[in-house]
């Protein structure tokens, strides 16, 4: 009888989901109580889900991400993907690893990237152009998300994604693919069931099909990764190796880390799901902002009209773009 409520009431929420989206069904359910609770919870087969909606509460969280353990079954397949990454650590690890990631987004560093970045960009639309006999059949979605992944690569990692190939597809466009099953699997009847536990067996097709995913991009990242540190070592010992305060990459710092730690080194496994975390997050969220912010110039072409103007009377030229004047684009960073 258990088991039976257990599945018919899944069933029910999956189909509510599916109509409406799971986030519009629980926040429509919570809106109609008369006082606003401080958080809500719903249950996803055996999980537990609690969503914060206090700002007090919400800022404690990430002030203080460190005291809040992040269990495995949970996060579910994104533990497999990128379990040693700084999203998924806790306790000194995780203080360990944000020091290590916050190096790469120092505001100087950030300014020295911008000419470089529009460089990689214009670089990207260009070759979409040349290869796109009609553009009305291009999915922006997905060449947005390759653009994202190849800029990051080329400036955070000083790789050339764009060369790189796994069962035919850029590696930006396999992670997020990956993401996308990874969220998909979690609210299947199989997942409600049997949890993540379930998924690693590879009984049915889909669990089977991100496993093998995973793998693949996880042996495709312990390749690229060798390569990057490796070079980093060729120069160390040649005495081209240096510390720079900008101009530099992750895999600099991953090496010059190493070096000052030689006792407790970032393992390979350690690097590798750094540099997941690091492009998923760049790639999936600059994906889907990107996405939505010119599909919605599209649908108030008023608003287009309006950014347009901004960035002709800011940046006459490309050259003048700068990380300061992109800080102070009103328009644009209220739509």
């Amino acid at each position: 009888m258990k088991f039976s409520f257990l599945t018919s009431s899944f069933k029910a929420d999956a189909l509510n989901t599916r109509k409406h989206g799971d986030c519009y069904h629980d926040w429509i359910n919570m809106a109609r109580q008369k006082d606003r609770p401080k958080a809500f919870g719903r249950t996803l087969g055996h999980h537990t889900q609690v969503m914060l909606i206090d700002p007090e509460a919400v800022k404690e969280y990430f002030n203080h991400p460190a005291r809040y353990i992040k269990h495995p079954e949970v996060l579910g397949p994104f533990f497999d993907l990128s379990k040693n990454g700084l999203v998924m650590m806790d306790g000194k690890l995780w203080r360990v690893h944000r020091k290590l990631i916050a190096q790469g987004f120092q505001f100087d560093h950030l300014k020295s990237m911008v000419p470089d970045m529009i460089e990689h960009c214009q670089r990207e639309v260009a070759a979409i152009q040349s290869r796109a006999t009609n553009m009305s059949r291009v999915s922006i979605f997905d060449e947005i998300k390759i653009i994202a992944g190849n800029v990051i690569g080329a400036t955070f990692f000083g790789v050339r994604m764009g060369d790189y190939r796994i069962d035919g597809i850029s590696p930006a466009l396999y992670l997020t693919n990956i993401l996308s099953d990874a969220s998909c699997i979690p609210y299947t009847d199989s997942y409600a069931i049997g949890g993540n536990s379930l998924v690693k067996l590879k009984l049915f097709s889909d669990h089977k099909k991100l496993t093998e995913d995973i793998t693949k991009f996880r042996n495709w990242c312990k390749g690229m990764i060798a390569e990057g540190m490796n070079e980093r070592k060729r120069q160390h010992e040649a005495g081209e190796f240096e510390k720079k305060t900008i101009g530099y990459n992750m895999f600099d710092i991953f090496y010059q880390y190493n070096l000052e730690n030689p006792t407790e080194p970032l393992t390979e496994d350690e690097l590798i799901d750094e540099f997941i975390t690091f492009f998923s997050d760049g790639v999936y969220t600059t994906g889907h902002f990107m996405t939505m912010f010119l599909h919605n110039l599209l649908l108030h072409p008023e608003w287009k009209v309006k950014v347009m103007a901004e960035m002709d009377e800011m940046f006459p030229k490309l050259e003048d773009v700068t990380y300061e004047k992109l800080q102070s684009m009103d328009t644009f960073t209220m739509v």
